[in-house]
């Protein structure tokens, strides 16, 4: 308690002590009985302002001790609604695992090191590239989630790892107009990047896995004829046990597309800005590239491969 608060109390006391004082006086008390009650309105002044003042400290009091609580509560609820959160999360990471079947479930032992490892980030810039990476990596599942995720330029990664994933088959359209050096030709194209050595690597070894691959070269035009390059390819091809066969068209704008395990459609087209790349999950889409694919391998022919085996 401060000086200030007792001197105002004193101060008070006595006037409250002076004017009861002057009443008894003129009610022609004695000197003794003017002082006595002089004195006790002078307390009972001072005591009502001490009970005033220790009332308003105490409401003061409560009035904190309440909102210390309520943020007490507030961070409570915070964290509580974090921990439901984690746990929310781990049981659809787990659940998502599970129905993939990803025995080594990747995304649990990202969230087991991020949590139990001091994760150090050695600069700025690679900082930048994991939170981009990961932003990716959303984006994608977003896409795939609605059905279309779209990639400007011809995404090393989904090619690889999708074909890495398929289990049961792989069936695509080889255009000349976006693998090959033209609407009739695939002399130097995609087949002889690195891109596409890797690529038929990984069909072979999805191959050596049981899964089917099979792959439809088309030339635009029906009088265009194979050339020795593209039966070149078809040879490597078949060496890597892909099912090959060569169809001649008459329309322009063919769809370049691979169906991986009848689930998804990686589609890749040409156009001003450049090549593109779009995943389609929609069942109906996946269902028509089926069918398309299905109707072009009994119209395509098989190559004659017999001068080139030797």
């Amino acid at each position: 308690m401060t000086t200030r608060p007792i001197l105002r109390r004193i101060l008070i006391s006595a006037l409250s002590g002076g004017i009861s004082l002057g009443i008894a006086k003129l009610s022609r008390a004695s000197a003794t009985d003017s002082v006595q009650i002089a004195f006790f309105f002078a307390g009972v002044v001072f005591v009502i302002q001490a009970l005033v003042d220790f009332a308003d400290q105490q409401k003061s009091l409560v009035d904190d001790l309440s909102s210390q609580m309520q943020e007490l509560r507030r961070g409570v609820d915070e964290r509580l609604d974090r921990v439901d959160q984690a746990v929310r999360l781990t049981e659809i990471v787990e659940e998502l695992e599970g129905s993939i079947g990803a025995p080594e479930r990747p995304i649990s032992t990202l969230l087991a090191r991020v949590t139990n490892t001091n994760l150090t980030i050695p600069s700025p810039i690679v900082g930048r590239l994991a939170l981009e990476e990961t932003r990716a990596l959303i984006e994608l599942l977003v896409g795939l989630g609605n059905g279309v995720a779209a990639y400007p330029g011809e995404d090393r990664d989904w090619l690889l790892e999708l074909t890495r994933c398929a289990k049961s088959q792989i069936r695509a359209i080889s255009t000349a107009v976006v693998d090959g050096g033209g609407p009739r030709t695939f002399n130097r194209g995609f087949w002889f990047t690195q891109l596409g050595k890797s690529y038929l690597k990984e069909q072979q070894k999805a191959v050596q896995r049981q899964v089917s691959v099979r792959r439809i070269f088309v030339l635009q035009g029906t009088r265009a004829i194979a050339a020795r390059e593209l039966l070149q390819i078809c040879h490597l091809h078949s060496q890597h046990g892909i099912e090959v066969r060569v169809l001649n068209v008459q329309q322009a704008g063919m769809d370049d597309f691979i169906l991986f395990d009848d689930e998804v459609s990686y589609e890749t087209s040409t156009g001003v800005d450049g090549l593109s790349t779009t995943l389609r999950s929609r069942r109906d889409h996946v269902e028509e590239r089926s069918d398309q694919f299905s109707r072009l391998w009994e119209l395509a022919t098989t190559p004659d491969l017999s001068d080139l085996a030797s």
